[in-house]
């Protein structure tokens, strides 16, 4: 009996939910790439726990796993850069479109200024 058949399978699972967040996040489906990081968590926290019981039951990785393992590891890290250069991305477009108000409060007076300062200035000038 192979003792890492149970290790296989959980990695293998890991490596397909690797590939369907790769395939949403090129093909920008954000609705598809939250499910799919979902079934990757899931995905990971299982191997996770079968790798801790087949650890404690002295069963060492083949060479292998281990390579294996070190691929998903660093396909992983590949991912999270790819997510933060979007993210990035994302907020610099968000800023062109809508650029912030810096000193203008949104709600209630700010400190020190009169009643009629702030964002709410466009309003007034238009109503009078």
């Amino acid at each position: 009996m192979n003792l890492n058949a149970p290790l296989d399978q959980a990695l293998s699972a890991v490596e397909q939910q690797l590939d369907a967040v790769d395939g949403a996040f090129f093909a920008a489906d954000t609705g598809a790439l939250e499910r799919e990081g979902a079934a990757l968590r899931q995905a990971s926290a299982a191997f996770a726990h079968t790798l801790q019981r087949q650890t404690a039951s002295a069963a060492a990785l083949s060479p292998v796993l281990q390579r294996r393992v070190r691929s998903v590891a660093q396909r992983l890290s590949g991912q999270r850069e790819a997510l933060a250069r979007a993210a990035v991305a994302a907020e610099r477009q968000a800023a062109c479109l809508v650029p912030e108000l810096a000193d203008a409060p949104t709600y209630g007076a700010a400190v020190g200024r009169s009643a009629g300062g702030g964002a709410a200035r466009l309003y007034n000038k238009a109503a009078r």
